[in-house]
């Protein structure tokens, strides 16, 4: 598409050209790692520990473990992963000391890693444990760490090698019959099931599923992530609190709840947390509700077990609609959907090579252009120079972000520094579009501290314009959250350019993927509407996005995935990338995809 922006007739567009340059030089500044290097897919490596425990020296037999393990083993080497496999974890301190440290070994930043384990499990306060070969009957409070090993310490120390993902699956319960944990006053007990199946029926549908009436009780509940935790988890209990998980006595069928998740574990482009949901409804109908499969999800980052092109072809989508941003705000919340695709890798060599500060810049305040969509005004102003908002905001209370006025040529020039950054002081955060010297104080005789780079994200304090006994114009400004002010002087400062956005042209709404990739969206009524506008002979001069509000932390950051995701099939539909500006959280936007609205003549 040539030339989206036109002037009306007989009116000469004010320098738009000249305005929109320094954004222009601002995108060419950054960094071009996404141009330099071919984003060829880099799938994590996978790692499996694969740990089983059928004998016990004071605690039940658990013949079914053998059939667990022997199943998970192969299940996870047919889907690529490298495993580690014990059949017996004899003492604590063997697999704490010994287990643990021989796998570490395998894992490097990125990996996918998986830790199973099949056998009796308890717990205790706020922590579940795992139960070795010689766990005693009864063991004292302050004893507790040298007999049995917390969950929480597995996802801690295999955490320390950074995985991309880890994964950990319990095929145990809650409660062993007839150990205690000795606090000097109370003991712990198995819990009883709030609503528990009438046993007939429990023992009726069990038969139907292929499980012996002679089940063995193993124990387990999720608790609640340690302090301090930083590693992308999901944990997968075989029994949610209050609730048993059963094996079976019979040696050569597996426990319910491995059987039930083998059924599921390889299918095709299936999202783990998806496809959970169907192993916890078997485990529920096939226990007779007497068994509960819980999964505490402490990660935003999707996880398909087994992929096909499909799902590869949308991992590539989705790092393309990041990558094009070259803002490495988006490009970290790919990450953090996206841990172990096939293009994290990417993700992390970009943010190791450039600035965490660098964000994509607009030469329109993304908050003015979506609210002049209902405003009676549709001409808007360029920013001061070597400033420029973010080309992605968050959307505020109706009538902060008003279209400014005009400020005539006889005005003050205190009066026109004014209106260029009254726009930019309510925006907050705003990104540099030229190398800018900062000062520890409003000082131009001090040397600077600092070269704030084309690109760099900065936020500046409510009282904008500062003056020292030079009679320079300062912003005060902070460069991360938290850190010391500096000062910038503002130069070459004039009446703010005016940009006309135009009328009214269309909205649409793309909606979200239901399927594969759910922070990406339905591409359709984007691309069908620029063509459509085309064939009219519409001219596109603004695409302004905007994403509803969400109270859920997981769902805003697919909704913001969306947004780049819209922008980036914009971009593909010949919209240039200086001319698209979306909002978060907007208030009269009620939907989970992205609302698309297209001015211009």
């Amino acid at each position: 598409m040539q030339n989206l922006v036109a002037a009306k007739p007989g009116r000469r567009r004010p320098l738009l050209g000249e305005i929109l340059s320094a954004f222009v030089l601002a995108a060419a500044h950054a960094c071009c790692w996404g141009q330099a290097k071919s984003p060829d897919p880099e799938p994590p490596r996978r790692f499996a520990l694969v740990i089983g425990n059928r004998t016990y020296a004071r605690v039940a037999e658990l013949p079914s473990v053998d059939v667990d393990v022997a199943q998970m083993d192969k299940s996870l080497h047919d889907l690529g992963f490298d495993v580690t496999r014990f059949d017996k974890v004899p003492s604590e301190d063997f697999l704490e000391n010994t287990i643990l440290p021989t796998f570490r070994t395998k894992i490097h930043e990125g990996d996918l890693v998986v830790f199973y384990f099949s056998g009796h499990g308890f717990s205790y306060g706020a922590s579940s444990y795992l139960a070795p070969a010689d766990l005693p009957t009864k063991v004292q409070k302050d004893d507790l760490s040298a007999h049995a090993l917390p969950v929480e310490s597995v996802e801690d120390y295999l955490g320390d090698s950074k995985p991309g993902l880890l994964l950990i699956i319990v095929d145990a319960c809650r409660s062993i019959a007839s150990f205690v944990v000795d606090d000097g006053g109370s003991a712990n007990v198995a819990n009883t099931p709030p609503t528990a199946a009438p046993a007939a029926l429990a023992s009726a549908l069990a038969a139907s599923a292929g499980i012996s009436a002679g089940t063995i009780k193993k124990g387990f509940e999720p608790g609640e992530p340690p302090n301090g935790y930083t590693v992308e988890t999901l944990i997968a209990y075989a029994s949610k609190a209050g609730y048993e998980a059963l094996a079976t006595s019979e040696p050569d069928k597996a426990s319910l709840f491995t059987r039930d998740l083998m059924a599921y574990i390889a299918r095709p482009d299936t999202e783990f947390k998806e496809m959970y949901g169907m192993v916890s409804s078997d485990v529920d109908f096939d226990s007779g509700k007497a068994q509960r499969a819980g999964l505490a999800v402490w990660t935003a980052t999707s996880l398909f077990m087994k992929q096909t092109s499909i799902i590869l072809d949308q991992e590539k989508t989705a790092w393309l609609a990041a990558l094009s941003t070259e803002d490495a705000k988006s490009i970290s919340r790919f990450l953090q959907t996206h841990a172990v695709s096939a293009y994290a890798e990417n993700a992390r060599a970009w943010l190791r090579n450039n600035s965490a500060q660098q964000r994509l810049a607009s030469s329109l305040s993304p908050q003015q252009v979506d609210s002049a969509w209902t405003s009676s005004s549709r001409t808007l102003s360029a920013p001061v120079d070597g400033l420029a908002y973010l080309a992605h905001g968050t959307a505020a209370p109706p009538g902060q972000f008003a279209p400014p006025i005009a400020v005539t040529t006889g005005a003050d020039r205190s009066a026109r520094i004014r209106s260029s950054l009254d726009s930019l002081v309510a925006a907050g955060s705003l990104v540099t579009t030229r190398a800018l010297s900062a000062f520890a104080a409003p000082d131009s005789k001090a040397k600077p501290i600092q070269t704030l780079p084309a690109g760099t994200a900065i936020k500046i304090s409510t009282d904008a314009e500062r003056k020292s006994v030079d009679g320079k114009t300062w912003m005060e400004a902070k460069v991360a959250a938290g850190g010391a002010s500096i000062f910038v002087p503002l130069q070459r400062l004039e009446a703010p350019k005016l940009v006309d956005l135009g009328v009214d042209l269309k909205e649409v709404v793309a909606p979200a993927r239901t399927t594969g990739l759910v922070d990406l969206v339905q591409e359709k009524s984007i691309v069908d509407t620029v063509a459509e506008l085309q064939a009219a002979g519409k001219k596109i001069r603004w695409v302004s996005l905007a994403s509803g509000h969400t109270d859920d932390k997981v769902e805003g950051i697919l909704r913001a995935g969306r947004l780049v995701h819209a922008a980036y099939v914009l971009k593909g539909a010949g919209i240039p990338t200086d001319r698209i500006t979306s909002v978060a959280d907007a208030s009269d936007f009620f939907d989970s995809g992205v609302r698309v609205r297209f001015f211009g003549e």
